[in-house]
């Protein structure tokens, strides 16, 4: 059977998401719309997950330790998701539904996806808060639009508010590795 090249820029807009692989790296963009869930929270697993839609996007490496996610038992920090935009609340019990119920959370606009264009592409996403009653709201809105270009990815944000904590945009927790990659401001 031949190797298939699976390098360049990948659209699937019925999950939000746009993949751009290249050699021993892949970045996954992902958003969430007023019909497309971002993620599922049930009872007993995930129950802090709120912000997995928010626009992520996680930037995995061939080594683990290269990635944004922590390594070697550090805990992870459920306000600070890759690559998303949201509000650090200091009571993690607020990020949870109120209910033992599974839900699902959706945002208040209906624009997330991505285009292809061979090797290249782009993700963009409209972001307006919706707590839907499952919580209370941090009015959270934002406007984020990531272009791959090759190995180069420009992301950019715009109309970024909220309430009830530090509203930020983060692309790692951390990183463990004496060969961090390049990031340029």
């Amino acid at each position: 059977m031949p190797v298939v090249n699976l390098d360049g820029f990948h659209q699937f807009n019925y999950g939000q998401l746009g993949i751009k692989r290249s050699k021993n790296w892949v970045a996954i963009a992902k958003g969430l719309t007023n019909k497309m869930f971002g993620t599922e929270i049930y009872a007993n697993a995930n129950r802090y997950g709120r912000y997995q839609g928010y626009g992520a996007l996680d930037i995995l490496y061939e080594t683990s330790d290269a990635t944004g996610y922590i390594s070697g038992g550090d805990g992870w920090d459920w306000n600070v998701m890759p690559g998303t935009t949201s509000v650090h609340l200091s009571d993690y019990a607020n990020l949870r539904p109120p209910s033992n119920s599974t839900k699902e959370e959706y945002q208040g606009l209906s624009f997330a996806g991505a285009l292809s264009a061979g090797k290249d592409g782009i993700f963009a996403m409209d972001f307006v808060q919706d707590a839907g009653g499952r919580y209370t709201s941090n009015n959270l809105t934002f406007r984020k639009s990531i272009f791959a270009f090759d190995s180069i990815f420009v992301c950019l944000g715009s109309k970024i508010n909220g309430s009830g904590g530090n509203v930020a945009t983060n692309l790692f927790q951390s990183i463990h590795s004496s060969t961090n990659p390049s990031l340029y401001k």
